[in-house]
């Protein structure tokens, strides 16, 4: 998912900083004192108020992890303040429950970072998101979404069999309103899922934005039970075995054991592994999906700055059932994550021919913790690398993403129509490679 451009936010902040910089020792007495007199008032006229230590001045990027913990711990007297100031004045804040308060100065925090892949979830968005996302069965539409570039509401897949599909939405389409209120930029994935999901046979209506539609689109879609597998497989003609994998969750090995036995017994002449639309899952996942098709070699190379023991390589465990098989993989702008290692094995590796469109790009790792008041923090903690090296995030150097080997455009009219020119210069590439023997 991308990052969010700070267009006119950095250089404020260069300015300001470099200006306060020259003073800050008067402007940090003044502060002190102007917080030691707003809280006397506060107290005076009956509010309780904790009393913060001395403001300092904020450790910048090149401190100390503990050098920036204690300049935090020092600083909280601000957010102290803001909190006083709110119970006193502010005519709703009696209203809000503490928790609330401290939810909210957590999600700031973790914004902050500038990733949308690391956020804070309170207990209800944890029980009702994170526990049921990867493995879990839920009532909605069948759409994943996330965070676009510039905090847009993209959907990221659409899963196949479900309302969504059915409905016509697709992967890159832009989530503009939900039951006609409008969706602003930076609105929570959370908030919006809360609002699309809902008890089966209840209906939802979203206004779409489409790259070549000119108008918004409308769609009111019927909710219903989701249940997809993580793996589909079906033959197709001229001996070609074809696999789909919708997501690398739990399941995702169990499932693809019971596809690979069955296909072995076909004595498939060659194969088409199906990523596109596969937003990713476990990183584990991942690396033993490639293990079915990889003989040898690297799968993913990460490096973990949680646990700070330099870059961990994970190779294919040399079982590859279906190692010596002609292999095609279809990927497309949504194809992301844990597909991207897949896909970024199999090329860097020599084993498949990419076939499709320029990958998602998301080249990071994310590790979920849970919180002793059963909220959780989602968190990035790991970069992770291709066989050659290759980070697919973006940088100021290169565009994100996985370019395959031969690009195959799609426009979402071929798509409605059922038209899949990806899949037919598959076949059409395997069946010329079997010739050639």
């Amino acid at each position: 998912m991308s990052e969010r451009p700070i267009p006119y936010i950095l250089p404020a902040l260069l300015v300001g900083i470099f200006t306060f910089g020259a003073g800050f020792g008067v402007a940090s007495l003044q502060y002190s004192e102007a917080l030691s007199r707003a809280h006397a008032s506060l107290a005076e006229e009956g509010a309780t108020v904790t009393t913060p230590s001395t403001f300092k001045s904020f450790a910048g990027t090149g401190a100390t992890i503990e050098e920036r913990q204690k300049g935090a711990e020092a600083n909280l007297a601000l957010m102290w303040d803001v909190y006083s100031r709110l119970l006193k004045y502010h005519p709703n804040a009696a209203d809000v429950a503490d928790k609330e308060y401290i939810y909210g100065a957590i999600k700031g925090m973790t914004s902050a970072v500038g990733d949308p892949y690391t956020y804070f979830l309170t207990p209800e968005e944890s029980n009702e998101f994170i526990h049921v996302d990867l493995n879990g069965e839920l009532q909605g539409i069948g759409a994943e979404l996330t965070e676009g570039e510039g905090g847009i509401l993209q959907v990221v897949n659409v899963l196949p069999g479900t309302p969504a599909e059915k409905a016509g939405l697709l992967g890159g389409d832009v989530i503009y309103k939900i039951d006609q209120e409008i969706v602003n930029p930076g609105t929570s994935v959370y908030e919006a899922v809360k609002k699309i999901r809902g008890p089966k046979d209840t209906k939802v209506a979203l206004t779409i934005l489409r790259k070549d539609a000119e108008e918004p689109l409308e769609f009111n879609i019927t909710r219903a039970d989701i249940k997809v597998p993580s793996v589909e497989y079906e033959e197709k003609p001229g001996g070609i075995a074809y696999l789909r994998l919708n997501k690398f969750s739990e399941s995702t090995l169990t499932e693809l054991s019971s596809a690979v036995y069955k296909i072995i017994l076909t004595s498939p002449k060659g194969l088409i592994l199906d990523l596109r639309n596969n937003g990713g899952g476990y990183l584990d996942a991942a690396v033993e999906v490639t293990s079915a098709f990889q003989k040898e070699g690297v799968v993913v190379s990460v490096d973990d700055k949680k646990r700070g023991n330099g870059p961990k390589t994970y190779t294919v465990d040399g079982r590859a059932q279906l190692g010596d098989v002609p292999m095609v993989v279809l990927v497309n702008e949504q194809s992301a994550s844990a597909a991207e290692i897949v896909v970024g094995a199999l090329q860097d590796n020599g084993r498949a021919r990419l076939i499709g469109a320029t990958t998602y790009g998301k080249g990071s790792v994310q590790e979920l913790e849970n919180l002793p008041d059963g909220s959780s923090l989602r968190i990035t903690i790991a970069k992770w690398f291709t066989p050659k090296g290759t980070n697919v995030g973006k940088t100021e150097e290169k565009l994100p993403g996985i370019v395959p080997d031969e690009i195959v455009p799609v426009t979402a009219a071929e798509l409605r129509a059922g038209k899949d020119k990806q899949m037919e210069r598959a076949l059409i590439y395997l069946s010329e490679q079997l010739k050639k023997k």
